[in-house]
């Protein structure tokens, strides 16, 4: 049972399913929540600041958050898979420090692995300055995205593997509307030896805050068509070339002594804060209602 301290805590973010407001969406409870049309899910590490999620039973959801240390809210699915294309359209607003919208989930098993394919975010951006290990750019639903690695911290969220890592893919134009054809990221991160494990963990777009942050979000989810997958200008860390696009923006494999990070990504001159953190507690509650 969840200490009485934490009960009070959530009875203040305001976590009474059933209320409503003035757009007819629910307050979204804490957890998970497999009622709906779509999995939903909210999470924060319980640490600082005030929010409320609200949804309906479809696939819309609200977040608003102010200085928050780190919170997560979702829809998606129960589990992964590797050739889902999830659409996604609304409004994502942050005042200050760290938020990410992305498509969001774990792997688990042999490769334990915390995954974001970014299309927005606040003040810092996936795979800037920091300990982001970047591997390489490449298209995919109209736009470049830089991929990287970087470590996640101790534990796994199923509970058995001792610590994982965070994979991400940061589009280079942000956007609050469109599709994410995700095998055209597990392709660009196969190809530069970033492997996940099985996909037995939810698959979500997710607004995270974090690092006092700060915004609101409006999203909308559901299962969208491909784009097609456009992987030329695909790079990883087997090769010695620097590959160049028709935006003008060039990226260099990874290695010491050579500039790993897009012109884009070089205006950001802040240190994104890392987070280290696991959501064993999400699994746990899924495995024990099978």
């Amino acid at each position: 049972m969840m200490p009485s301290a934490n009960w009070l805590l959530i009875f203040l973010f305001g976590y009474v399913y059933g209320q409503t407001n003035d757009s007819g969406l629910q307050t979204m409870p804490y957890g998970w929540d497999v009622s709906g049309e779509y999995f939903a899910s909210v999470w924060d590490s319980k640490v600082k600041g005030t929010y409320t999620a609200k949804g309906d039973k479809a696939g819309t959801y609200s977040f608003q958050w102010q200085d928050v240390d780190d919170a997560i809210v979702a829809k998606g699915f129960i589990t992964g898979k590797t050739d889902r294309v999830l659409s996604y359209d609304g409004t994502f607003e942050v005042q200050e420090n760290g938020a990410y919208l992305s498509l969001y989930g774990w792997s688990v098993g042999s490769h334990c692995v915390e995954y974001y394919v970014t299309d927005n975010w606040g003040e810092y951006a996936p795979c800037g300055p920091g300990p982001d290990d970047v591997k390489g750019t490449f298209e995919s639903d109209g736009d470049l995205y830089t991929f990287c690695t970087t470590p996640g911290g101790q534990g796994c969220i199923d509970g058995k593997g001792e610590s994982h890592v965070q994979f991400f893919s940061c589009r280079h134009t942000k956007r609050s509307s469109g599709t994410i054809t995700f095998a055209n990221h597990v392709a660009a991160w196969e190809n530069a030896g970033m492997i996940l494990g099985e996909l037995d963990s939810y698959q979500v777009i997710a607004v995270e805050a974090y690092a006092g942050s700060s915004g609101s979000a409006t999203i909308n989810v559901s299962e969208g068509n491909s784009t097609g997958a456009v992987l030329s200008g695909q790079k990883n860390t087997n090769g010695n070339e620097t590959t160049e696009h028709n935006t003008n923006q060039t990226i260099s494999n990874n290695k010491k002594g050579g500039d790993n990070k897009t012109p884009h990504h070089k205006k950001n001159n802040h240190k994104k804060p890392h987070r280290h953190r696991h959501h064993r507690h999400h699994y746990n509650q899924l495995e024990s209602e099978e």
